[in-house]
């Protein structure tokens, strides 16, 4: 017992060495990453604390499942992006292009389906022609008056230069304001967003939200490549595809799905 004792400043001294080698040399596990920008109501910060729509989706895959510490980190969009491109951050999750693919791998399954949605004033003349809204051609024919908020680079890809004709509002919801004034027909835009601002903003008994939609634009997780968390990608895409059949991730995206 003596002699154990004697040594025992030598045995603290080996384990704090081995704690400084690991921490400099970062092998002390760390928190898997997440960038993204403030989206309400998928992914934002309520009293310093992340929540939202992806945020319950990546809880329920990496913390509950994979037992991850999760780590979220707001950015303007762009940098966010550039954050995982990078390596500072882990992943982010978004349209898996060309570019991004070169420095990410992207989940098997999509996390998320974003579908935009048509909306319109509340008894406007032309709804049962609205609701039946399949092309941009149709959006034509109808003469439509169209609003959306600036910087929307899908509408002006695949609307405007395309013959749509649309009026560019700057704040986030200008444009829901907008058509509840009837001062616009239409517009398309993301339907789990767009009903969080109709609700918060209390314009429900003005805006109808119609059958009209387009996409889905299919949103996915990506990792970055020389991220150290690379090597749980099948274990993600494991767990999501079991939480999919089994109807949880369905009931995440539902509860912010209504209107009502």
């Amino acid at each position: 017992m003596h002699k154990f004792v004697k040594f025992l400043p030598t045995i603290f001294l080996l384990l704090f060495q081995n704690f400084i080698f690991a921490t400099e040399h970062n092998i002390v596990p760390k928190k898997i990453s997440y960038a993204c920008h403030n989206w309400i109501p998928m992914s934002y910060s309520k009293d310093g604390i992340p929540e939202g729509l992806y945020i319950d989706i990546l809880n329920e895959v990496l913390v509950k499942n994979l037992k991850t510490e999760l780590e979220v980190k707001f950015y303007p969009w762009k940098r966010a992006q550039k954050m995982v491109k990078e390596g500072v951050s882990d992943f982010l999750i978004t349209v898996p292009t060309r570019d991004r693919l070169e420095y990410a791998v992207k989940s098997e399954k999509p996390f998320f389906l974003l579908y935009l949605y048509v909306y319109t004033y509340k008894n406007h003349p032309k709804i049962n022609q609205i609701n039946k809204i399949k092309s941009v051609q149709d959006i034509i024919d109808l003469n439509l008056r169209v609003v959306t908020n600036l910087g929307n680079g899908w509408h002006k890809i695949n609307l405007e230069e395309k013959g749509v004709k649309t009026k560019y509002l700057s704040l986030e919801d200008s444009a829901i304001r907008f058509l509840s004034r009837k001062r616009a027909d239409i517009i398309i835009d993301a339907v789990v967003a767009t009903n969080h601002l109709i609700k918060e903003r209390n314009l429900t008994s003005k805006i109808t939200l119609t059958k009209a939609r387009f996409g889905p634009i299919k949103l996915h997780l990506l990792m970055n490549k020389q991220s150290s968390f690379i090597e749980l990608m099948p274990e993600i895409n494991r767990v999501f595809s079991e939480l999919e059949k089994e109807g949880t991730i369905k009931k995440i995206v539902d509860k912010y799905n209504t209107l009502k």
